[in-house]
Protein backbone atom coordinates (compact mmCIF):
# COMPACT_ATOMS: atom_id res chain seq x y z
CA UNK A 1 0.00 0.00 0.00
CA UNK A 2 1.61 3.25 -0.94
CA UNK A 3 1.03 6.57 -0.23
CA UNK A 4 1.01 10.18 -2.13
CA UNK A 5 2.48 12.51 0.09
CA UNK A 6 0.58 13.21 2.97
CA UNK A 7 2.15 16.02 5.35
CA UNK A 8 0.50 14.81 8.83
CA UNK A 9 3.41 16.30 11.25
CA UNK A 10 1.34 19.71 11.55
CA UNK A 11 0.46 20.14 14.88
CA UNK A 12 -2.98 21.62 14.80
CA UNK A 13 -5.83 19.19 12.83
CA UNK A 14 -6.66 21.77 11.04
CA UNK A 15 -3.67 22.17 8.66
CA UNK A 16 -3.05 18.27 8.05
CA UNK A 17 -6.43 17.52 6.83
CA UNK A 18 -7.80 17.04 4.23
CA UNK A 19 -4.79 15.09 2.98
CA UNK A 20 -4.99 13.77 -0.46
CA UNK A 21 -2.54 10.43 -1.92
CA UNK A 22 -2.93 7.43 -3.45
CA UNK A 23 -3.83 3.81 -2.57
CA UNK A 24 -3.45 0.53 -4.87
CA UNK A 25 -3.37 3.34 -7.66
CA UNK A 26 -6.37 5.12 -6.57
CA UNK A 27 -6.59 8.69 -5.10
CA UNK A 28 -7.89 9.25 -1.61
CA UNK A 29 -8.34 11.79 0.33
CA UNK A 30 -8.18 11.14 4.38
CA UNK A 31 -10.35 14.40 6.31
CA UNK A 32 -12.05 14.87 9.79
CA UNK A 33 -15.55 13.30 10.11
CA UNK A 34 -18.09 16.05 10.90
CA UNK A 35 -21.82 16.76 11.33
CA UNK A 36 -22.55 16.77 7.58
CA UNK A 37 -21.38 12.87 6.85
CA UNK A 38 -24.31 11.11 8.85
CA UNK A 39 -25.74 9.88 5.79
CA UNK A 40 -22.31 8.93 3.73
CA UNK A 41 -21.30 6.83 6.96
CA UNK A 42 -24.62 4.90 7.20
CA UNK A 43 -24.64 4.73 3.08
CA UNK A 44 -21.42 3.04 3.96
CA UNK A 45 -21.86 0.65 7.00
CA UNK A 46 -25.29 -0.84 4.93
CA UNK A 47 -23.05 -1.60 1.72
CA UNK A 48 -20.99 -3.61 4.21
CA UNK A 49 -21.08 -7.55 4.59
CA UNK A 50 -22.65 -8.02 7.69
CA UNK A 51 -19.62 -10.21 9.22
CA UNK A 52 -17.80 -6.86 8.28
CA UNK A 53 -19.88 -5.18 11.27
CA UNK A 54 -20.11 -8.18 13.96
CA UNK A 55 -16.76 -6.10 15.91
CA UNK A 56 -18.14 -3.06 15.64
CA UNK A 57 -18.56 -1.20 19.35
CA UNK A 58 -21.81 0.48 17.89
CA UNK A 59 -24.08 -0.57 15.43
CA UNK A 60 -23.59 2.12 12.67
CA UNK A 61 -26.75 0.89 10.31
CA UNK A 62 -28.67 2.97 12.46
CA UNK A 63 -29.14 6.29 12.04
CA UNK A 64 -29.63 6.59 15.93
CA UNK A 65 -25.83 5.27 16.77
CA UNK A 66 -24.45 7.52 14.18
CA UNK A 67 -26.08 10.44 15.22
CA UNK A 68 -24.79 9.68 18.72
CA UNK A 69 -21.49 9.23 17.34
CA UNK A 70 -21.75 13.17 15.87
CA UNK A 71 -22.87 13.95 19.08
CA UNK A 72 -19.24 12.73 20.53
CA UNK A 73 -17.56 14.12 17.72
CA UNK A 74 -19.18 17.88 18.22
CA UNK A 75 -18.43 17.64 21.95
CA UNK A 76 -14.73 16.85 21.26
CA UNK A 77 -15.25 13.11 23.00
CA UNK A 78 -14.26 11.36 20.01
CA UNK A 79 -12.26 12.17 16.68
CA UNK A 80 -12.94 10.27 13.44
CA UNK A 81 -10.74 10.32 10.18
CA UNK A 82 -12.43 9.27 6.63
CA UNK A 83 -10.85 7.73 3.85
CA UNK A 84 -12.83 9.32 0.83
CA UNK A 85 -12.34 7.36 -2.69
CA UNK A 86 -12.20 9.16 -5.95
CA UNK A 87 -16.31 9.81 -6.00
CA UNK A 88 -16.08 11.13 -2.89
CA UNK A 89 -17.25 8.28 -1.05
CA UNK A 90 -16.78 6.93 2.06
CA UNK A 91 -14.70 4.34 1.63
CA UNK A 92 -13.25 3.81 5.51
CA UNK A 93 -12.92 5.45 8.89
CA UNK A 94 -10.56 5.14 12.01
CA UNK A 95 -11.62 6.69 15.46
CA UNK A 96 -10.26 7.03 18.24
CA UNK A 97 -13.06 7.81 21.50
CA UNK A 98 -11.26 9.90 24.77
CA UNK A 99 -13.89 7.87 26.74
CA UNK A 100 -14.28 4.32 25.91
Amino acid sequence: MAFGTFDLTSTTSDSRYPAAGTVGGQRVTLRLMDASDGDGILAFARALPEHDLLFLRRDITQAEQVETWVRRIEAGVTTSLLVLDQDDSIAGYATVDGSD
